[in-house]
């Protein structure tokens, strides 16, 4: 297994986190947040059991879905207090640490065929 396997399985793994904090979202706030946090955590889900597979394109998708899923989590933080913007903090930093990778792993290790060969 490649570095940038594991990297990329890492930021699923964040992913996970991330969409697996999106239940107690859902439940705790049904009436404000309900549908977009369970749409966001399938999205996040999805993403993160395509990006397993180690494939450069879902990478780019889940970096770029990535940057909206953050403004989404600030959006639902909000600068409040109490349980549910604490839960959308944490969101937001797993997403944060998911896309540090991501931007990691695309940038540092070019495709395979861009290489130079000396």
């Amino acid at each position: 297994m490649t570095r940038s396997r594991r990297r990329l399985q890492a930021a699923a793994v964040l992913m996970f986190l991330a969409a697996a904090l999106h239940l107690p979202l859902i439940v705790l706030a049904f009436e404000r947040l309900g549908v977009p946090a369970a749409l966001w955590g399938l999205v996040l889900l999805a993403l993160g059991w395509a990006l397993m597979g180690g494939r450069r394109l879902v990478a780019w998708v889940s970096f770029l879905t990535l940057l909206g899923a953050i403004v989404v989590a600030a959006a639902w933080a909000g600068g409040g207090s109490g349980l549910i913007a604490s839960l959308a903090r944490a969101v937001l930093v797993l997403e944060g640490l998911a896309l540090a990778v991501l931007f990691v792993t695309l940038w540092r290790d070019p495709p395979p065929r861009a290489r130079r060969r000396g």
